[in-house]
């Protein structure tokens, strides 16, 4: 560690816990990028992206140490990721939601 101080050395331990609780988020939502600029979808991928690093990470570094003190301020990038992976998510079942592989072989499904 950088340093010995117990007090310091609590606070990185509980917090770097909050920060990677989250983690695996970012891989979808990076994963889900790539998917969408590699199969034609650019500007949704760049219009996630912008949003991830301003609009909704700015907002959680604004509220969250306000309502919850300084775990807001280790909160705030996993929530990001979470979010960010929601509006993925849901992006890339309204693009690709009415399609689905069966046996290898992509159909249309028979839901409206």
């Amino acid at each position: 560690m950088f340093t010995k101080e117990a007090y310091l050395v609590q606070i990185t331990t509980e917090g770097l816990k909050k920060y990677v609780s989250l983690l695996p988020m970012v891989a979808i939502s990076t994963g889900i990028i790539g998917f969408l600029s590699l199969t034609g979808f650019p500007k949704f991928a760049a219009i996630i992206n912008v949003l991830r690093q301003t609009i909704i990470l700015y907002t959680c570094v604004t509220l969250l140490p306000m309502w919850i003190g300084m775990s807001g301020l280790w909160l705030a990038q996993p929530i990001t990721d979470f979010v960010t992976a929601l509006i993925c998510i849901g992006i890339l079942l309204k693009l690709f939601g009415k399609k689905m592989v069966r046996n290898g072989v992509v159909m249309e499904s028979k839901q409206s």
